[in-house]
């Protein structure tokens, strides 16, 4: 009984193992996508604020206070990403236990779609400028 008891757990633990690996391969390969999606558009940020302010009427009160939120935003919006992308190498690297850095990465793909629908914002605004 011992012995079949003692399979079990070991058998259960493998299985879990492997369970965990894979869901950590899902995960990963969702971050990467995620990150592919959204660092092309946060290099364009600066671009296009340059272009916008290129734009900007200096004696319009009301337009210079949208190109600064939309400006702020834009800077916001890039260092998320990079923040997010140092998250990520950090758990990538320094983080060994599979059920800690899968518990990290299903947060991470959280802030990363976060990231991408406050990219896709601030440059619908700095386009509609």
């Amino acid at each position: 009984m011992k012995k079949i008891l003692i399979s079990v757990l070991v058998f259960g633990f493998f299985s879990c193992q492997s369970g965990s690996e894979e869901a950590l391969k899902l995960i990963d390969a969702a971050l990467i996508e995620g990150h592919d999606v959204v660092m092309p558009k946060s290099m364009k940020l600066a671009d296009m604020k340059e272009a916008m302010v290129a734009k900007l009427d200096s004696t319009n009160a009301d337009q210079l206070a949208k190109a600064q939120d939309i400006s702020r935003r834009m800077d916001q919006a890039e260092a998320a990403m990079y923040s997010w992308m140092d998250a990520y190498r950090e758990v990538q690297d320094e983080v060994k236990d599979p059920i800690e850095k899968l518990k990290r990465f299903q947060a991470m793909k959280t802030q990363i779609d976060s990231i991408a629908v406050i990219t896709d914002q601030v440059i619908a605004d700095a386009k509609g400028f």
